[in-house]
């Protein structure tokens, strides 16, 4: 029975963990950031020629993606997020299960990599000062 309660109040701590307020203060105290950066939700394909930054349902609205899409049609299109799940701040399992970025397959890609690839993009979609956004540019 004891096994049970301690069992019982460690899933009470995982779910108010998840909930607000607790959930500020877990992630406060966790080291995460309180306010989501830009590269919170910042998309890759495999072969590193398309970079999207945004909500990953408004994917194929974006004029980048679909120029992508046309220029290299035997590529894989799958967008991949680099933020890795850390199963271990079990504060952020409730945005794991609920948000739909979390649903996408995950590759690591260094620092050099990104920052090759976001210059290549930039010239690539002419997007201005190597900005995501195409949506407001004509394209090619």
């Amino acid at each position: 029975m004891k096994k049970y309660k301690s069992l019982f109040y460690t899933l009470v701590i995982i779910i108010m963990s998840n909930l607000p307020p607790l959930n500020f203060f877990f992630r406060v105290f966790g080291g995460d950031s309180i306010v989501r950066g830009s590269n919170e939700s910042l998309y890759v394909t495999q072969d590193l020629k398309y970079i999207y930054g945004g909500k990953i349902g408004d994917t194929l609205k974006n004029d980048c993606y679909r120029q992508y899409r046309a220029k290299y049609p035997m590529s894989n299109s799958t967008l991949y997020r680099l933020q890795p799940l850390v199963l271990w701040k079990f504060w952020n399992w409730g945005e794991y299960l609920t948000n739909e970025k979390w649903r996408q397959p995950y590759t690591h890609v260094s620092d050099k990599d990104l920052k090759e690839a976001m210059f290549v993009f930039s010239k690539t979609y002419d997007s201005p000062n190597g900005t995501l956004d195409c949506e407001t540019y004509p394209s090619r």
